[in-house]
């Protein structure tokens, strides 16, 4: 075979494998079907039809995710018979809460009442991330509340374990899942309420952000099914812990 034949079996190849992914991916895509979601622009992108959450293997147990972020987009394969390649970036949420309350600040464009956080930085670890994400978007100086295991080694050691671990789809192009979020998601304690968020974003207006207690989430209209329910068991753990 020469070299083109054999570059044009690579393509074929490649494409088969992509369209297989994507077929096993939406043997499963229903396993989970949630709202969880974050910020990024719409531009370009397709409507998607609703945004779903999937559990990974648990660290500690598994609820949900939120956080949408602009897409990246990959395609195998040099034709109009591309096959899109579902990119994935690891982000750190975390829920804080004071005196039986978790804080929730109302996402304008997703018209849902999400908890801080965003992408993980290439430099940071994620509990790291957990909590600039929190100081940024509202000031608060919260304080993680997570399990480390005492396993260490000269060359490695232990981090605080999030909660829950999700992977979260956050971009739909063609019908296609185009980006996906690896949530770890925290709980923190705060010792105030008083909201100043670092950011000077529309979204981190302090009169955007408001306290939950557990009947709260569960009467409230735009909070989805898995941030009600990891709110109320944040809300549990951390009160339990007085």
């Amino acid at each position: 075979m020469g070299l083109e034949g054999a570059g044009r079996s690579r393509a074929l190849r490649a494409r088969e494998l992509g369209r297989a992914k994507l077929s096993r991916r939406s043997a499963t895509a229903g396993e989970v079907s949630t709202t969880g979601a974050t910020g990024g622009s719409d531009e370009e992108h397709n409507e998607p039809p609703e945004p779903s959450v999937r559990g990974l293997p648990k660290v500690t147990d598994v609820v949900g995710s939120n956080h949408f972020q602009p897409t990246d987009r990959a395609y195998i394969g040099g034709d109009d018979r591309s096959v899109m390649e579902t990119t994935r970036h690891f982000t750190a949420t975390t829920y804080v809460v004071n005196d039986g309350a978790a804080v929730l600040h109302d996402h304008k464009r997703l018209d849902l009442w999400l908890a801080p956080g965003g992408h993980i930085d290439r430099d940071e670890l994620p509990h790291e991330a957990a909590l600039r994400e929190v100081r940024e978007e509202t000031g608060l100086d919260a304080t993680l509340v997570a399990e480390t295991d005492d396993i260490e080694s000269d060359t490695a050691q232990s981090l605080p374990k999030p909660r829950h671990f999700q992977l979260a789809d956050v971009n739909y192009h063609d019908g296609e899942v185009g980006h996906q979020h690896i949530d770890l998601i925290f709980y923190a304690e705060s010792d105030t309420r008083d909201i100043a968020p670092e950011s000077d974003s529309d979204e981190a207006s302090p009169q955007n952000w408001e306290w939950f207690s557990a009947t709260d989430l569960l009467a409230a209209d735009k909070v989805a099914p898995d941030v009600t329910e990891i709110g109320r068991r944040a809300i549990e753990t951390i009160d339990a812990r007085r």
